[in-house]
């Protein structure tokens, strides 16, 4: 399984695309010098991962065809979002086993706390069709990816803003949190 750190790579990207040292004058993100000057690939991992190397970061990105490095030696973002592509997907399952430990987790709280009023511990919210037309299956997974990345940037870029960056003395104060997005279909 991935390291922690590793999983954490992704933010790199979001960090990139809402950070205004980041954008080009119409707000996307735009290619980077590899390092030099504040606006740099180097810079950008710095500032979304204190604790990563860019080579490290850069090299991982690569491999999944996430970014490439172009011309002059400039970083280019290919994707919005860590999603691995190719065949080394360790990452991928070290999300979904992070997300259904979330989910389960969150699921039995809420299920045997005693008072449900005053403590439900997360949200725990699904949107389903019990007569989905399955011809119409493509246009919603489209819809579902338009709107779901929209929504976990914001929530990335919220969490991310309200991280501990440094080890706190006080136990229990820090904590794995964060919203996930999946699509289903029952057959």
């Amino acid at each position: 399984m991935p390291s922690p750190e590793v999983m954490e790579y992704g933010r790199v990207l979001t960090y990139w695309q809402h950070e205004p040292g980041y954008l080009d004058e119409r707000g996307r993100a735009r290619s980077l010098t590899l390092t030099g000057r504040p606006g740099s690939f180097a810079s950008l991992v710095r500032q979304s991962l204190p604790n990563a190397h860019a080579p490290d970061v850069l090299a991982v990105l690569r491999r999944h065809g996430l970014v490439s490095t172009a011309h002059k030696g400039r970083v280019r973002m290919l994707a919005t979002a860590f999603l691995p592509r190719r065949a080394q997907r360790a990452q991928f399952l070290g999300y979904a086993l992070s997300s259904l430990e979330g989910i389960c987790d969150t699921c039995f709280y809420n299920l045997t706390t005693q008072d449900p009023e005053k403590h439900m511990r997360l949200l725990q919210r699904a949107a389903v069709s019990e007569r989905f037309d399955m011809s119409r299956l493509a246009e919603y997974d489209a819809f579902l990816r338009t709107s779901a990345a929209a929504f976990l940037v914001k929530h990335d870029t919220w969490l991310k803003r309200r991280e501990v960056k440094r080890a706190l003395a006080h136990p229990g104060r820090v904590g794995h949190v964060g919203v996930g997005i999946f699509g289903f279909g029952a057959r």
